[in-house]
């Protein structure tokens, strides 16, 4: 069983930061083998190379539009995000990143794996490089939530 933990956001507009500041806080923590952690920043086409390399659960962590307050934290399927829950304040949102892999992955023959978008509610996405206090906050309760998708997801062997 092998996982990917992808950060993906843009640190230059606030809370749209929250994935790489999570990957950050992550790389202190210890995951079961099997387990990558990794920062793709703006990447998005560097994300959907490495989601070729034969991953069973991809979970990208990046900031996610919901009627919710600021600081709320998701898992949400792929498949069940709209453009309207994705924030695009790094060209290349989780969509356009998934429609990239699905494209290479029929050219490359590569397995599609489960992918959960663990997202949190951005209460500005304006230029500047800090995080509101709201998204701060939200890192710990996201950090455990990955920890749980990962540990289940290797614990079980099965996609979490």
């Amino acid at each position: 069983m092998r996982v990917l933990i992808a950060g993906f956001g843009n640190v230059f507009f606030s809370d749209d930061g929250f994935g790489p500041a999570v990957i950050g806080a992550l790389r202190h923590g210890d995951f079961p083998l099997g387990v990558v952690v990794r920062d793709f920043g703006t990447g998005g086409m560097h994300l959907a190379l490495e989601m070729c390399a034969d991953y069973d659960l991809v979970v990208i962590v990046d900031a996610v539009a919901r009627p919710d307050a600021p600081g709320t934290v998701y898992a949400i399927e792929a498949d069940e995000c709209d453009e309207q829950t994705l924030v695009d304040a790094h060209a290349m949102n989780v969509s356009a990143v998934l429609a990239l892999f699905d494209s290479m992955a029929r050219s490359l023959g590569c397995k599609r794996p489960r992918v959960i978008v663990a997202g949190c509610v951005p209460e500005s996405t304006q230029e500047g490089m800090d995080l509101s206090p709201a998204v701060r906050a939200a890192i710990p309760p996201c950090r455990r939530l990955l920890r749980s998708l990962a540990g289940g997801a290797i614990a079980t062997g099965v996609q979490a």
